[in-house]
């Protein structure tokens, strides 16, 4: 208050704690205090709310400084200014005040790609186990479906076919495994449906042996690998030999051990190339932060913490839903990876520099996540094969650098854990460098994005060190003179630049498969300046995109199936389709629906979502439409992946199938139901009308007690009970009845007008009626409950409704109308 009054605009207070100096900028003109930005993100139904603070003005940065001279530098850098309002600030000094002393500190600045974040992640995951998926937590429908399993089997198969080629750019040994590996396999969920896809088209290849193929599920925790290999869609895989399980940590490990054939995969093991799956992985592994500003390449450092103002445990994952990280940036340049695997210490160099180059005059500049922790485990991975590889990936992220323009802080969406936006263009400009080529979507608006990254394992080239050793003699432009602010990092942060004086002496990059030809960056009679330019340009701007579309020229069966499974309609927009009919679709036709089923590889979770629609449409459509769901709805079940016990499909294929009076069938999966599921008073309930409408009125009252013995408060159950009950009975009065009259008849001469037809009483044909009419408004429940905050329309078991401290029922799972 005393510096509002002295009329200065910016003020700082400064606190030294043990050598550390906490250093607040204060703007007195604000009156705003902590904002706070929410974005929301769309993903399986589920709203993510993903939280960033800021404290807003002019100096947006408060934190830790590491010495005396930036505390005065910063503590001088905004003073002068006269104050325009000052009775406003006094409640935004407190609020500044008061977020500093309820933020608590997880982990100083440092390299973004060694920081807590990424430790928050693996607890996470190690602590909720598949519970993050069965419950909910995290969304995975958009890459655990039987439409996104049948896209990626059918690229497998493009990139098998052009392997079997005469002149295969990477020839199949038949005689050797196909190893299929895929990173972080969660729930399994999309394993199932890969492997169904696979066996439904390998004997469409001629010349190899599908017996041949090997797919490893693989995750950092074991808790993942127990539910696998119990799990009953997995297991006639695992016995013929055709799924194999293994612990991976895929930043960390080095070789990878199945569990059922022992087998070590290693780098060099594996004669054919290694094909490898990562769905919604790389954006939860670690990533380094860059911003190019001016001609500058800049590092992000990362403070974690929380807005709780203490945490006992720093490994407790719920502090992702309270996270409160602040970031700080520092001049480095393009030696920064010299510290990493001298084999890709080139191929990062190429990919700094690309940026650099692109983003570098850039009015706006660029922020820019390096995923090298995806970049890491792929170097390993693709040794197993010797430089052979394909690799396909679905994440959200971005292809296109031109998202990439703007400077800002990293946005870390929180959804149970968190992500960060996948850089699929430098995973590109990897592959390139090391002499493969890259397949992108170009679609930019989707929650899913797919490549393919292909390698062939050519050997290092001259070309590529000519073309590192053009750029180095190439004087880059000059950074005209910014208020950047170069803050030393921690040491461990910090690269160490002497272990990379000779440039890119240590590089392994490879080699590019272009010819010379009259014009290219080799051709001889090019003078000394241009060739230096040329070479220059090699790893600059379209350069690497033109090189990337020639090499692809030896995989046209991969690319042309990449054109017609992910482009022009691939998984994303299946997704949107899905979700489109479901949330802005008041009345959708059944006709539709069974389009989508049938577009959806008749999907499971599909035909859930949708199930009132069904239910409600399929006993009154015509029997054409009703013949062509009933032809092929025993694939929904057929593809069922037991995860989620909230969704009985089982027990709505079972409602399907009552509705349209097939009660053989219906029962059929109501005992399927009670087998996965487990018993529900429910499902005894409508099994005890399927036998009812079968005329086994024994049966159904043998079900409709079971279901009293699991809730005895179960009040449809109990009428039933008892109308069946009587009708039982009088059922068999008229049996004693009519053999009685029978004997009479016989000592009176047959006599008609003596015989009693109970079956013709016109009070029992009333009764008869109306009892058919409550049994169909008794299996389905009573519609027009609000939906949920999902958007679909849940259930609960009508006695879970009315009788809530029923302490029989068995399960709590909720049910549709």
């Amino acid at each position: 208050k005393k510096f509002v009054e002295g009329g200065l605009r910016f003020f700082v207070l400064v606190v030294k704690l043990e050598k550390v100096y906490f250093c607040l900028i204060i703007d007195t003109m604000t009156n705003e205090g902590s904002q706070q930005q929410t974005s929301v993100v769309e993903d399986d139904e589920t709203m993510e709310i993903n939280t960033k603070e800021k404290i807003s003005g002019p100096s947006e940065t408060f934190g830790l400084l590491p010495n005396e001279d930036d505390a005065e530098f910063v503590s001088t850098k905004f003073l002068g200014e006269n104050v325009e309002d000052e009775g406003k600030n006094e409640n935004h000094i407190q609020s500044i005040v008061q977020r500093v002393n309820t933020r608590f500190t997880l982990e100083d600045f440092t390299r973004c790609s060694e920081s807590h974040l990424w430790k928050l992640m693996m607890s996470f995951y190690d602590r909720k186990g598949v519970k993050s998926w069965s419950q909910g937590i995290v969304p995975h429908f958009i890459t655990c479906n039987a439409f996104i399993g049948r896209a990626y089997a059918k690229v497998l198969i493009g990139f098998i076919r052009d392997c079997m080629a005469s002149d295969a750019k990477i020839p199949l040994d038949p005689s050797e495994p196909l190893y299929i590996v895929e990173l972080g396999a969660g729930s399994g969920k999309f394993s199932f449906f890969m492997l169904k896809a696979l066996n439904a088209m390998l004997g469409s290849l001629s010349n190899f042996n599908p017996s041949r193929i090997v797919y490893v599920m693989t995750d950092f925790t074991q808790n993942n690998l127990n539910f696998w290999n119990q799990h009953p869609g997995l297991r006639p895989y695992i016995e013929s030999g055709q799924l194999d399980l293994a612990i991976f940590d895929a930043v960390n490990d080095e070789t990878i051990q199945l569990h059922h054939s022992k087998t070590i995969l290693k780098p060099g093991s594996m004669q054919n190339p290694i094909c490898i799956v990562a769905n919604y992985l790389f954006d939860t592994l670690c990533h380094d932060i860059f911003q190019v500003e001016n001609h500058q390449l800049k590092e992000g450092l990362i403070s974690v913490g929380s807005r709780h103002p203490f945490e006992p445990d720093a490994l407790d994952p719920e502090i992702i839903k309270r996270f409160d990280n602040h970031f700080r940036y520092r001049i480095v340049d393009e030696h920064y990876y010299s510290d990493e695997d001298q084999a890709d210490v080139g191929h990062y160099k190429r990919i700094l520099r690309w940026y650099l180059d692109y983003f570098g005059a850039s009015p706006s500049g660029a922020s820019i996540l390096m995923p090298v922790g995806a970049l890491r485990a792929l170097r390993r991975l693709t040794a197993f094969s010797k430089g052979r590889a394909l690799v396909l990936s679905g994440d959200k992220g971005n292809n296109n650098p031109e998202q990439f323009r703007g400077l800002m802080d990293p946005h870390i969406a929180v959804h149970g854990s968190f992500s960060v936006m996948v850089n699929y263009h430098a995973i590109g400009l990897y592959f390139i460098s090391r002499n493969g080529f890259v397949l992108h979507n170009p679609q930019e608006e989707a929650s899913l994005k797919v490549s393919a990254f292909i390698l062939t394992g050519d050997d290092d080239h001259d070309d590529h060190h000519a073309a590192d050793a053009a750029w180095a003699n190439i004087a880059p432009p000059q950074a005209t003179n910014v208020n950047t602010q170069i803050i030393p990092p921690p040491k461990s942060s910090f690269p160490n630049q002497q272990q990379h004086n000779n440039g890119n002496q240590n590089n392994n990059g490879d080699a590019m498969s272009t010819a010379p030809s009259p014009g290219s960056i080799l051709n001889p009679s090019l003078n000394h300046n241009t060739k230096k330019t040329k070479l220059h340009c090699l790893w600059t701007g379209d350069e690497m995109e033109r090189i990337s579309c020639q090499r692809a020229l030896s995989f046209s069966h991969l690319c042309r199936v990449f054109e017609d499974e992910i482009v022009r309609f691939g998984p994303n927009d299946f997704f949107v389709l899905q979700k489109s009919m479901k949330e802005d679709s008041q009345q959708p036709t059944l006709k539709g629906i069974v389009a989508l089923l049938k577009l959806g590889d008749w999907d499971p979770d599909v035909f859930y979502k949708f199930r009132d629609v069904i239910l409600n449409q399929a006993p009154v459509c015509g029997c054409k439409l009703r013949n062509d769901l009933c032809r092929d709805l025993p694939r929904v079940w057929d593809n069922y992946y037991s995860l989620d016990k909230d969704k009985d499909v089982s027990f709505e294929v079972g409602r399907f199938y009552y509705g349209i009076r097939e009660h053989e069938k219906a029962l059929q999966f109501y005992r399927i139901s009670t087998e996965h599921i487990g018993e529900h008073h429910v499902t005894f309930h409508n099994m005890g009308l399927c036998h009812y409408s079968l005329g086994q009125l024994d049966t159904a009252l043998e079900h409709f007690e079971k279901s009293l013995g699991l809730n005895a408060n179960y009040e449809k159950a109990r009428s039933w009970h008892q109308k069946v009950s009587r009708e039982f009975e009088r059922q068999q009065q008229i049996q004693i009845g009519g053999t009685q009259s029978h004997n009479q008849a016989i000592q009176t001469n047959n006599s008609p007008d003596m015989m009693i037809d109970m079956s013709t009483n016109p009070q029992q044909q009333n009764q008869s009626v109306d009892m058919q009419q409550d049994l169909i408004s008794n299996h389905e429940l009573p519609p027009g409950t609000p939906p949920t905050a999902d958007g679909s329309t849940f259930y609960r078991k009508l006695d879970d409704l009315n009788n809530n401290d029923s302490a029989t029922a068995t399960t709590n799972r909720l049910t549709p109308s």
